[in-house]
């Protein structure tokens, strides 16, 4: 496995997330696979549908590493809550790998990353 690229996320506030301190954020592109990595604490509500029910702390940890043969393909979307987001769908995984930004340029410049590894890139693959 070699590193190619580590590319920092910067979080963004969600609707139901107001993140309060963030200790990693990052994607990282390898020869043979993806990680994706977030740690922080965040501001969420106890109740999505009452936000009047007040909002707790809570700590938010993920880290997903997919083989780059299992990535089904990567996708650039505006959402229905006025955010960019990033999506790479991986066969076999219950979720996508998702990345939210507030502005296009941020998102495009991520996708066309995600797509020089992807499909730009010889695959390489250690194992026979």
């Amino acid at each position: 496995m070699t590193v190619i690229e580590k590319i920092d996320i910067k979080p963004i506030q969600l609707e139901n997330q107001k993140i309060k301190e963030c200790t990693e954020f990052y994607l990282e592109l390898r020869s043979d696979s993806v990680e994706y990595c977030f740690r922080f604490y965040a501001e969420e509500p106890v109740n999505e549908n009452d936000k009047d029910l007040g909002w707790e702390t809570v700590f938010n940890c993920v880290k997903t590493v997919a083989r780059k043969s299992n990535v089904a393909g990567i996708e650039k979307t505006y959402t229905k809550y006025k955010y960019w987001g990033v999506y790479i769908m991986i066969s076999g995984f219950a979720n996508d790998m998702k990345m939210f930004f507030k502005r296009e340029s941020e998102a495009q410049e991520l996708f066309d990353k995600l797509h020089k590894w992807l499909y730009e890139t010889v695959n390489y693959n250690p194992i026979p």
